[in-house]
């Protein structure tokens, strides 16, 4: 699908692909040669900061009524990341100066924020905050400190009625006030980041998408993600056990895979709908800059929207493995994406052993035999 979705690169987009291109062009060569292996220093480290959220949305995996966080024992229902496996993580990764992403449960609670927020301004990193919005104008303060390098992605899920429907009542407002007061510190030059927001479509919103990107343009919002759910139906979910269970056996467990909560659709007869809106919104010309999540051909929307295993964008690798690590749990558990938690102490000074049996495996595979969209589990 074609898209005119404003500027392409800004200066900020710019200096991003300028630091990051080189490593992961030089990735996609070794697995090409077959090389698996990761780069010296990850490009981006994920912070899952906890697992706690002030929300309760019916579209999260986390945290809805079929939500994989309900497995937790209640410890680790309420644990955050210790900070002093984040401030290991940044000095270890300061030569490169990796980018920072951190996400939960719902970032902007976790207990040690304001430290956290010292240390990134001590290491200044591009940064990427995700978050429901709703606790913005409480951390404020703490954000403009560290804007310099800032993009906060904020969910918006609709305007009131549909948004609230998903989110709980009264969060529409609060995360509506919380952009707002980012664009007022921004056009008073407080605020040096971005503004980006999220939007997840639901059967409510088909037929408003194209009004309510152009309110979130009115808003002052650079940078919409309009989100197609990751709906995976039981039969993919069966597939991604049976292949977990035959791959990963020393890692896979017997209880309820994250894949399982993945069950929030749109109802397959808005499909001809969301095509025509789709296509409304790649005609017109737009100020701020408009990315899909995924971003699929018009062909492609059904067997996505009805939870097909075929992958989205035809893409059978994740070149992640070897630029990206994940840190996540109170002790900081390790993994190179999303894929495999192993007993880590928060950085690859030493690879785990768990580590080390899993990257072997993940490029040899046959598309044919990958069970769903992304190899193993999604985030």
């Amino acid at each position: 699908m074609d898209t005119k979705p404003g500027p392409r690169f800004d200066q900020i987009t710019f200096e991003k692909m300028r630091r990051i291109a080189p490593n992961l062009l030089a990735a996609r060569r070794f697995a090409e040669d077959g090389d698996w292996r990761a780069r010296p220093l990850p490009e981006e480290v994920s912070f899952k900061l906890t697992n706690r959220c002030d929300l309760r949305c019916t579209h999260c995996y986390q945290w809805n009524e079929a939500g994989y966080h309900h497995q937790l024992t209640p410890a680790e229902k309420h644990e955050d990341l210790d900070l002093s496996i984040v401030e290991k993580v940044l000095e270890a990764t300061r030569a490169l100066r990796s980018n920072v992403y951190l996400w939960g449960g719902e970032p902007l609670v976790y207990r040690e924020w304001d430290g956290l927020v010292d240390l990134l301004a001590k290491d200044p990193r591009w940064t990427a905050i995700c978050t429901n919005g709703t606790l913005i104008e409480k951390r404020l303060e703490s954000l403009l400190k560290i804007s310099g390098r800032l993009e906060v992605s904020i969910s918006l899920d609709g305007f009131e009625t549909e948004h609230d429907s998903i989110r709980g009542n009264g969060s529409f407002r609060r995360t509506l006030e919380g952009i707002r007061l980012l664009r007022e510190q921004k056009k008073a030059d407080a605020y040096l980041g971005e503004i980006t927001v999220n939007f997840v479509i639901s059967d409510g919103m088909v037929h408003r998408m194209f009004e309510f990107v152009q309110f979130l343009e009115q808003e002052g919002v650079e940078t919409v993600y309009v989100s197609f759910p990751w709906y995976i139906s039981d039969e993919t979910s069966a597939r991604m056990d049976r292949y977990c269970a035959e791959h990963f056996s020393w890692e896979y467990r017997h209880s309820k895979a994250s894949w399982h909560s993945y069950k929030f659709r749109l109802d397959p007869n808005c499909i001809d709908e969301l095509n025509a809106e789709v296509a409304r919104i790649d005609a017109a010309n737009w100020r701020l800059k408009l990315r899909y999540n995924p971003r699929l051909d018009p062909a492609d929307i059904q067997p996505f929207v009805m939870g097909s295993d075929k992958p989205a964008q035809n893409k059978t690798r994740c070149h992640s493995i070897r630029t990206r690590m994940d840190v996540f749990g109170s002790q900081g558990s390790l993994a190179k994406c999303a894929l495999q938690s192993g007993e880590g102490d928060g950085f690859a000074v030493r690879i785990d052993a768990r580590l080390r049996k899993v990257q072997p495996s993940l490029y040899p595979w046959n598309v044919k035999d990958r069970p769903g969209r992304r190899p193993l589990k999604y985030r």
